[in-house]
Formats: C-alpha cells, sequence, structure tokens
C-alpha cells in the first residue's frame, strides 16, 4: 500500500498547545483558537490519551471529490436515478479538509437527544471525555477497503467542542489516504479502565473488573458499579446512531452488508490508542474484526480475585479469540513507559515480533508541527512513524 509523506504534503495550523494526560505527550488538532483547559488528571501511562495531530482551519463549504451516488427512487429527466437524500456534509457542525479527505464533526447529543456531550457539570467532566464524532470521508474510497472505526483513548475527546481540536487526525489522514471510509465516536471515556481497576483503585478486588468495565462501556449494560454508561452513551449504540445518520444521507458509501441499524463488527476494520487500543483488542476478540490495530496498547490491569501468571486482566485469556492473530497489528515504542507490558501483551495474544507486533525506538519523536511528543503519544502522532503504523496496521 502507498506511503503517505504527512510532514512535506499536509498543511497544518496549529492554534493550541500541548494538552498533557498522565505521563504521555502529544499534539492537537485544531480549528478554532478558543483557549485550551490546562487540567488534566493523573494516571497510569497506559490510560492516557494524548495523541493529537495539527490540521488546518474548519470550512464550511469544503467538499470531497467522491461519496455515495445510490439512488432513492426519483429519476431525472434522462430516466438516470437521482440521489435525494441531503448531502451528509450539511448535516457536519464543522468541516475540516486533510490531504486525503474531509473530516466532518457531528454532534452525537443532535444524533440522539438522550446521548450526552460530556460526562457532567464539573469543572472535569465537562471538559475532559466524550466530546462529539468524527467522520473522515476520504477524497477517493476504495470498494476493497471496509469502513474502519478508531477508538482513541481515556479523557480525550475525537472532537473537542470546547478548543475545536481535533485528535488523531494524523492517522486518521493516513487512513483515508488508503481509501477508508473512517468513524471515530465519542463515547464513555472520562474514566481510563486502569484508573478503576489497578491496584489501590476501588475495583480491583471485583472478579474480571477491566472485563466488566470494557463491556459496559460498549453495551451500556449495567455489569458493574465502576460505571454508569446508558444506553445512549454506550459506543455500540452510538456506533448504530451514527451509521443511520450517514445511510441516510449523500457524501459517504458504507460497506453493502452493512446494517445501519445494528453494525456488524466482522465487517468492519478497528484500531485504538493508548487504552482505545485495549478496547479495540477486545472488540476483535469478543466480537470479531477484518482487521484489529493497537497503536501503544494493548494491557489491561488484572484484579485480586484468585490471581495467576500471567498478571494480566481476566479476559485477555478468557474463550477463543474471533478475530485470527494474522488479523491483528501493533505498534508500540521502546521509549513508551508501558512498553514493557505492552510487549509482554501482545506476546501472550500471539502477536509475533516483525510479522503483527512492531517496535519502534527512533527518538526525538515529534508532531507535525516539530513539538516534541514521548513514545507513547508518537505511536499515533509522529509523522514519522507513518511506514511503521502502515506495517502493523495497513497490511
Amino acid at each position: 500500500m502507498g506511503q503517505t509523506s504527512p510532514r512535506s504534503v499536509l498543511v497544518y495550523r496549529l492554534s493550541a498547545f500541548l494538552l498533557v494526560l498522565a505521563a504521555c505527550g502529544g499534539d492537537e488538532t485544531t480549528s478554532s483558537t478558543a483557549p485550551v483547559d490546562t487540567t488534566a488528571p493523573t494516571s497510569d501511562p497506559t490510560s492516557s490519551d494524548t495523541d493529537t495531530d495539527p490540521t488546518e482551519t474548519p470550512s464550511d463549504t469544503d467538499t470531497p471529490s467522491s461519496g455515495d451516488t445510490s439512488a432513492t427512487g426519483d429519476t431525472s429527466d434522462t430516466g438516470t436515478p437521482v440521489d435525494t437524500r441531503p448531502r451528509l456534509l450539511d448535516s457536519c457542525e464543522v468541516t475540516l479538509p486533510l490531504d486525503h479527505g474531509t473530516l466532518c464533526v457531528l454532534r452525537p447529543s443532535v444524533l440522539d437527544p438522550g446521548a450526552r456531550d460530556e460526562a457532567g457539570t464539573s469543572v472535569l467532566d465537562a471538559r475532559i471525555g466524550y466530546g462529539w464524532h468524527v467522520v473522515a470521508i476520504p477524497d477517493e474510497p476504495r470498494a476493497d477497503h471496509p469502513m474502519w472505526v478508531h477508538i482513541g483513548g481515556s479523557y480525550g475527546r475525537p472532537y473537542d467542542q470546547d478548543n475545536g481540536n481535533v485528535r488523531g487526525g494524523l492517522w486518521m489522514d493516513e487512513l483515508m489516504a488508503e481509501g477508508f471510509l473512517v468513524l471515530q465516536p465519542a463515547y464513555d471515556n472520562r474514566f481510563a479502565v486502569n484508573d478503576s481497576c489497578s491496584p489501590n483503585q476501588p475495583g480491583f478486588e471485583e472478579d474480571n473488573c477491566a472485563g466488566n468495565v470494557r463491556e459496559e462501556v460498549l453495551t451500556g449494560d449495567d455489569l458493574t458499579d465502576l460505571r454508569e454508561t446508558p444506553l445512549q452513551d454506550a459506543m455500540e449504540h452510538r456506533m448504530a446512531v451514527l451509521t443511520q445518520h450517514l445511510a441516510a444521507h449523500q457524501g459517504v458509501t458504507l460497506p453493502a452488508a452493512l446494517d445501519p441499524a445494528a453494525p456488524d463488527w466482522s465487517l468492519l476494520s478497528v484500531s485504538g490508542h493508548s487504552q482505545g487500543g485495549n478496547l479495540a483488542y477486545y472488540i476483535a476478540r469478543f466480537r470479531g474484526v477484518v482487521f484489529g490495530c493497537m497503536l501503544a496498547a494493548p494491557y489491561d490491569y488484572h484484579d485480586a480475585v484468585d490471581p495467576s501468571f500471567p498478571f494480566i486482566a481476566d479476559w485477555f485469556t478468557e474463550g477463543t479469540p474471533l478475530t485470527p492473530v494474522e488479523q491483528l497489528g501493533q505498534l508500540i515504542t521502546t521509549e513508551d513507559d508501558a512498553a514493557d507490558a505492552f510487549r509482554s501483551a501482545g506476546a501472550l495474544i500471539g502477536l509475533e515480533a516483525g510479522v503483527q507486533a512492531f517496535e519502534v525506538s527512533a527518538p526525538p519523536y515529534t508532531n507535525v508541527t516539530g513539538e516534541e511528543l514521548d513514545g507513547h503519544a508518537a505511536a499515533l502522532s509522529d509523522p514519522d512513524l507513518a511506514a511503521d503504523r502502515a506495517a502493523a496496521c495497513l497490511r
């Protein structure tokens, strides 16, 4: 597959500063000049989401050069079917042009009035986690490539409605270059799983703590007191609402076999960074996907109930994985504070070094504007690692 050259081609405009979450650094895509909140929680390094990429300012008129042209029943004077559905871009809160397509920002509470755009009204609840959805529409979609879902890490927002920042823009542009339609849903990520389930945390004494939290975040089922995820905020429900919205508009083409009301993960590829990478592997293991990509991941802490070697969350060793190891990929950096945990977890689930598991050591790491990144953020946000991401996840 072709490689992108984001540092030399992609034109970015930075109007926000580095948001530090836990021990990790990153760069942040901006679409406004609003001030950025400097308040951030501290957490285990595997729990942070600092994947950020600067891009251009938003536009209400930029239009992808391609998209779905399926008819809805009307015909022109010549008898040619005419698509009478409204344009997707007309429904976007914000549009952001990138090198290989356009980002469309959609507000969860507009698509579903019961959905929350933020976790609550406290200072931190109102400023970290959730946010608005981002849909990446490629200029040149490829019919042989399924839809791709990217999951951000804890605390971050796909699009931050407070300051106009977009996360993961570089990676989404790399995926659009390959012809993928990419969804980055906002979901219940106000707290990190490892914040809840690691030693000295309230869930450490709960059997299968990490697995219960991840399943509740996905489904909204009441499985643990450590989360209060209503159906409207559950990722799978939000995915269905989002894909139904896309299906009702022209400008994108969904996989032909996909039921928008009940998206089947087995028709999709999924990636994630940090705790989002852990969730990506959870989905790959228990739902089955076309491809599962883990950037600076995976690892969840074990709990205190019947602990045994290997010391990792119960769900990593439960059942038979529904996604073959050949359809998985991992990228980590040696400089990541959690590299040892990610490396051992990758080996545990069967990833072979240099085949499915890739590790790079090439400091110093920087974002597209040259600002320095730590090793955790670099797996997602350093443009010089584009070929490594492709080797791990675009096979």
